[in-house]
């Protein structure tokens, strides 16, 4: 029924990525496993067997990408990018002392400032080289600490004209001490006269209106502790009466503010630049320890529809965020087509639309196969907070997608967020299509934390083979107002299994469920070893069939059990006690979480890296 390469078998056991020379010479290479692919059938033993629309019915560290051991749920502004690894993770590979061992031969140092380290002459270069530099598989460019490059316009502030192969990636990184080095996609405004009626206008000169660029951008605006807020457009000066509106017009930028911007706000940014690394075809690429910030389309981005056969990207203890507009048609962290992605520690967040696109569109057949994306922060969703994948209608043949893990990651919703404000927008965490002619297929979804959805933690839409085990699943939006489940099955899905989760209602009506699937489908789903709770028994729903069957907490267990033959091995459901909720996930003692998992051949640790309890406990967290 399951079909497991041994390539896959590498992913779902260890973090398998392209090795490369800093990762053999500092001993982090991961080598992928030949041989037997084992069993993965969670339904064993005791366990029976068009876009995210929210509105419709190595390895790294912890996911809290500060590098924090904490549990910590909160949406974590300022929550910056770690460039070391905690417990359970790799550091960050000390790329300085390769180039010292390598006496720098294929090693070079990027700056803007001159800060280049000393004895480097020979391998100094300026941004717009590395663009034209041809590199060699195994060259390490390293981008100075504390710098900052701007770009705007089309194109990219990087686009890559060379390939790493099968043994060596070209790799991308830090070099120096502070800050990560920061690519910008836009201008800085600054330099305030006011107009009246708290309107302020910037004397910098703005060329582009970012209203105006390919599916917009929003003004940022920033905050103290380094994050920013998103502005909103207004057609005119006249319009602007709230804070953080803002207009362009005749190349000047004009915001509403409670007092002059330069001192209300750390900086005002104003996107330009449509996309800040274009990975143009080229393979075998490894980027370290970057911050991209303030594009109007992407951080990384695929040719669209030219990247069939391409393969090898990864990305770590980075940040991305602050893309285009909210609900975008447009705005990715990482828009990518291709195959052998590992995507780790890294914060992602505020991007308009997706913030990791995997995405096939109207194009010629094509694969993105053998993914892993673990131990990252996603928040600050406008449509999809975390991972999109869609297998959608091909040109020609039909589209695959395959071989996806997606773990130990943590997905965090804002409660406070107003999703009926005027610029308030839905969200789930992670979304999954496929269109007739196309496949999706072999998704496990595990170790992961999701809280306070903008509609739904996990929604799928199609696909063969979707493995959901041991996360901890807490609460809705609480402004959300339509139907929604923490898990939204769609009429199309085939093989999902759905085991060793903790499950936290926190609804007080009963427009929000657990889990939900399609009318009909029960032969398609396998429950069991799940702890269900919440807050207000008698609204929340436990289960939904669409149009069908419901079940709420206040209903009898057993005749649920009896009625839907789920869940026959779970626990009746009842308060997991946690730590402290939503910040702290972790069963406490007594918690009936503990000791009710089944073991699942491919699963050995927790969100932390902590070795499973034999047996294990329900849940991403070991208590």
């Amino acid at each position: 029924m399951k079909r497991h390469t041994p390539l896959l078998t590498a992913l779902l056991l260890t973090a398998c990525t392209s090795s490369s020379s800093a990762d053999d010479e500092l001993g982090t290479g991961t080598d992928g496993a030949d041989g037997d692919a084992g069993t993965l059938d969670a339904s064993s033993d005791d366990a029976s067997s068009d876009d995210a629309d929210a509105s419709s019915s190595g390895s790294g560290s912890s996911a809290d990408s500060s590098g924090s051991s904490s549990a910590d749920t909160s949406d974590s502004e300022g929550d910056d990018s770690s460039d070391e690894g905690d417990e359970g993770g790799e550091q960050t590979p000390d790329f300085e002392a390769v180039c010292e061992a390598r006496g720098l031969e294929g090693c070079y140092f990027v700056s803007n400032t001159g800060n280049y380290p000393a004895g480097s002459e020979g391998h100094q270069l300026v941004i717009e080289e590395v663009s034209s530099q041809p590199f060699s598989p195994g060259d390490i460019i390293l981008f100075a600490r504390g710098d900052t490059w701007r770009h705007t316009g089309d194109g990219g502030l990087i686009t890559l004209s060379s390939s790493g192969d099968a043994q060596d990636d070209i790799q991308f990184g830090a070099y120096g001490s502070g800050e990560l080095p920061t690519f910008l996609g836009s201008l800085a405004a600054s330099e305030w006269s006011e107009l009246g009626g708290g309107r302020w206008e910037s004397a910098t000169e703005i060329p582009l209106d970012p209203s105006g660029i390919a599916y917009g951008a929003e003004v940022f605006f920033g905050r103290e502790d380094g994050d920013a807020f998103f502005g909103r457009h207004e057609d005119s000066v006249a319009g602007l009466d709230k804070e953080g509106d803002w207009t362009w017009s005749n190349g000047r930028i004009t915001v509403y503010a409670p007092e002059n911007p330069g001192t209300a706000y750390p900086f005002v940014e104003v996107p330009q630049g449509q996309r800040l690394i274009l990975l143009d075809n080229q393979e075998h690429l490894s980027f370290d320890s970057l911050r991209l910030r303030f594009m109007v389309s992407a951080g990384f981005y695929d040719s669209y529809g030219n990247a069939a056969s391409l393969v090898g990207l990864s990305l770590s203890n980075s940040e991305i965020g602050y893309i285009g507009v909210e609900n975008s048609g447009s705005a990715y962290g990482l828009s990518l087509e291709r195959s052998g992605i590992h995507i780790a520690n890294n914060r992602i967040h505020d991007c308009g639309r997706r913030s990791i696109s995997l995405v096939l569109y109207e194009t010629p057949a094509s694969t993105i196969s053998d993914v892993v994306i673990e131990h990252n922060h996603f928040h600050g969703g406008y449509h999809t907070t975390g991972v999109d994948i869609q297998s959608n209608t091909a040109a020609s043949g039909g589209h695959l997608i395959e071989d996806i893990v997606i773990r130990n990651n943590l997905f965090a919703g804002d409660p406070s967020y107003d999703i009926q404000a005027e610029d308030g927008h839905s969200s789930n965490h992670i979304f999954m299509n496929q269109d007739e002619g196309s496949t999706l297929r072999e998704v496990y979804i595990y170790g992961n934390l999701f809280t306070y959805a903008q509609g739904s933690s996990i929604k799928t839409s199609g696909g063969d083979g979707v493995y959901i085990h041991h996360n901890t699943f807490y609460g809705f939006n609480p402004s959300y107002d339509n139907y929604q489940a923490q898990i939204f099955g769609g009429n199309d899905n085939t093989d999902t299994v759905i085991v060793n989760n903790i499950f936290y209602n926190d609804a007080t009506d009963n427009r929000y469920a657990c889990i939900e699937f399609g009318q009909g489908l029960e032969a398609e789903y396998t429950i069991d070893r799940n702890l269900y709770y919440a807050s207000d028994y008698a609204h929340a729903r436990l289960l939904w069939v669409d149009s069908g069957t419901s079940f709420f907490f206040d209903d009898d267990w057993a005749d649920y059990q009896a009625q839907t033959g789920f869940d026959a091995n779970s626990p009746a459901p009842a308060d997991p006690l946690f730590g402290a909720a939503p910040d702290d996930l972790r069963p406490g003692d007594g918690s009936p979480a503990i000791g009710h998992a089944v073991a699942v051949e491919w699963i050995d640790t927790d969100y932390y890296g902590d070795p499973l309890h034999e047996p294990p406990d329900l849940g991403a967290i070991q208590h």
